[in-house]
């Protein structure tokens, strides 16, 4: 059995099955944006499970194994928002402090990093969370607005890209979580056909759009062979989300297929 094949029926099929198990049981509550959320962080811990064979680890050495954290993280900060006695304001600060601490988290083990000095080293993790910050939020942001299969069509279709740009780029074990990433957004979108007034993009994009993001900057400072011009084009895809669901799709294909030829021009 090819590999590629073998890693789909045993890790990405299994944890997309889990994601829409979690839909057809949270069904009731299809318009909101939570179960979308729960599905996804279910079904990417399931996926990372099968493909460790183990459990996660509390606080692993290597921390592009943290990704599992992420997702617990971006869920946690999606429900805080359907608690009313939340502030707003208390919401929005930790999503600041969520962007911040992520990229943190990921890249404070470098072996090389670009930075020299201390001021430096806070400036780039300022940008770098700044930027999470932004599209994580505008993701989202969009997600709720665009109700039926639209951002969900774009988020797989930036993952299943990016899949490809980071294998490309000799970052197979982190394309193999891209497309995992992939597969259990896919019951989501097929909620979205089913009930095209739901607003589980929404929910999608609050897990999605952190662990995206996180494969594209492990890809380029990890491995340095992902070009930063492919992590940005790939980030931004989802973005380009409209109401019509294969226009999104259209238009989320345009810069991720930049990212994928620029990665294999890098690479070749």
């Amino acid at each position: 059995m090819p590999y590629e094949v073998e890693v789909f029926l045993t890790k990405i099929l299994p944890a997309s099955v889990g994601s829409g198990l979690v839909l057809l049981g949270l069904w009731r509550w299809r318009q909101a944006t939570w179960p979308a959320a729960i599905a996804v962080t279910v079904g990417f811990v399931v996926g990372r499970v099968l493909t460790t064979k183990s459990a996660p680890e509390p606080w692993p050495v290597d921390s592009t194994q943290l990704i599992v954290h992420f997702a617990l993280l971006a869920l946690l900060v999606q429900l805080s928002g359907i608690a009313s006695r939340v502030p707003k304001a208390a919401r929005v600060a930790g999503r600041v402090v969520v962007g911040w601490v992520v990229p943190y988290l990921l890249l404070r083990t470098l072996a090389r990093p670009p930075w020299e000095s201390p001021l430096e080293q806070v400036l780039w993790f300022g940008a770098l969370g700044g930027a999470l910050f932004a599209s994580w939020s505008g993701l989202e942001w969009r997600g709720k607005r665009l109700t039926g299969p639209a951002v969900p069509v774009a988020l797989i279709v930036a993952a299943t890209g990016g899949s490809i740009a980071l294998v490309q780029a000799h970052a197979a074990g982190l394309g193999q979580t891209a497309a995992l990433v992939a597969g259990v957004v896919g019951p989501v979108a097929l909620l979205g056909f089913l009930a095209p007034d739901s607003k589980a993009g929404g929910g999608a994009a609050s897990v999605a759009g952190v662990l995206l993001p996180v494969l594209w900057l492990a890809g380029h400072f990890f491995g340095d062979e992902l070009p930063i011009a492919s992590a940005l084009l790939l980030t931004a895809a989802p973005l380009l989300s409209l109401r019509n669901w294969w226009l999104s799709g259209l238009l989320a294909a345009l810069p991720t297929a930049a990212a994928v030829w620029l990665a294999i021009q890098a690479n070749p």
